[in-house]
């Protein structure tokens, strides 16, 4: 492990990637999935946009760009071909479909309407990174509130994913700006951890209240629910949450947790064929323990084959080492 390597960063990965399975389960309880997706997709352009390093904003045009295609075109396109595979087999054993709208919304990237379903996750980052590179604050609200704007008149998916890049960039660019003070927000929890077993649980529970309260938001959907203030409060406070949390348990300095974070990529893209398999052949969604324990055994595995997928295919992870 690298020693500059930023431990509770992994046990974020390694939270919010199982909760992402898990929100993709049809859970007993509608209201777990509803929780989870206050904040979950929230939390991971949070935490790329704590990890996206200066060095590749101050690339040159033309090597920034080749990065970027490398690392997340790239691996869409890929993901979409194999999360393709199931079900054109399905199509050839007689189950009926939207087969040729997933075809079409996998080639141009409409959200919920592509064979790889979080590989608008993919699309979503690049235009996110392509927006911080411009460097310009009146560049990015010119083009944000355009998108924002749009949205509002065009209530359909757009083409690339890009109407969800107004909300993914809030989370992407202010752990980007504000990671030097995030980072001595980080260092106090961990010299003062009584405070986040203090306080995480109870930012959790209003978490849970306003969700109750209000419903869910929806990076994908481009949807904050009808009070988008506290929507996107609700969603900061659960990622503060979990990083707390996590700085707590970075104190477990596990090989397995750095393995899992450095699958998060593959995880994201190939868990949903794996439970739509798993679920043709057992029913494993109308128990709440199960589900729970299968979405952790899905996320386990998949880590494994993760090192295989680096080596032979590196291509998948967007040639990250």
């Amino acid at each position: 492990m690298a020693e500059n390597r930023i431990v509770w960063i992994d046990w974020v990965k390694a939270i919010g990637i199982y909760l992402v399975v898990l929100g993709h389960y049809d859970l007993p309880n509608k209201d777990i999935t509803g929780y989870i997706f206050m904040f979950h997709m929230a939390l991971f352009f949070f935490i790329s946009g704590f990890l996206t390093s200066e060095n590749s904003m101050n690339l040159s045009w033309k090597d920034f760009l080749k990065k970027k295609i490398v690392s997340l075109i790239i691996p869409y396109y890929l993901y979409q071909l194999i999360c393709g595979i199931w079900p054109t087999i399905l199509v050839f054993i007689g189950k009926e479909f939207n087969y040729s709208d997933l075809i079409f919304g996998s080639v141009i990237g409409l959200p919920l309407k592509m064979f790889c379903g979080p590989g608008w996750f993919l699309l979503a980052l690049f235009w996110c990174s392509l927006l911080l590179r411009f460097n310009n604050i009146y560049i990015n609200f010119l083009l944000l509130g355009g998108l924002l704007y749009l949205r509002y008149f065009i209530d359909r998916p757009f083409l690339m994913s890009i109407d969800t890049v107004p909300l993914a960039f809030m989370f992407y660019a202010s752990a980007y700006y504000f990671k030097k003070y995030r980072t001595i927000v980080m260092l106090y929890i961990s010299k003062h951890k009584y405070i986040a077993s203090l306080f995480t649980p109870i930012l959790f529970v209003i978490v849970g209240i306003i969700y109750s309260l209000i419903g869910q938001q929806n990076l994908l959907l481009a949807y904050v629910t009808d009070k988008p203030i506290v929507s996107i409060i609700a969603a900061y406070m659960a990622i503060f949450a979990i990083c707390a949390i996590s700085v707590v348990l970075s104190e477990i300095n596990s090989p397995f947790i750095t393995q899992i974070s450095n699958s998060t990529l593959f995880i994201m893209c190939i868990h949903m064929v794996i439970i739509s398999f798993v679920t043709v052949v057992i029913d494993i969604q109308n128990n709440m323990i199960i589900s729970l324990i299968s979405a952790l055994i899905i996320t386990c595995v998949l880590t494994i084959i993760t090192p295989y997928i680096r080596r032979f295919f590196p291509l998948l992870i967007g040639n990250r080492k």
